[in-house]
């Protein structure tokens, strides 16, 4: 059986998580993280979760 090089574990590029608020990719060791019981929300910086968090509010 022949390798497969283009599968996902030879994937290159690291895994990326989108900021609820700005839609901005980042890698998930630098997103701002507010967890609820079945989920996860990923912030680029506290700028946005307090954007976010104000919106969600009203």
């Amino acid at each position: 059986m022949a390798d497969n090089a283009s599968g996902p574990e030879n994937d290159p590029t690291p895994p990326r998580v989108q900021c609820k608020e700005c839609l901005k990719e980042i890698p998930p060791s630098e997103a701002v993280q507010a967890e609820g019981e079945e989920y996860a929300l990923y912030f680029c910086g506290l700028e946005c979760f307090q954007k976010w968090h104000e919106r969600a509010e009203t």
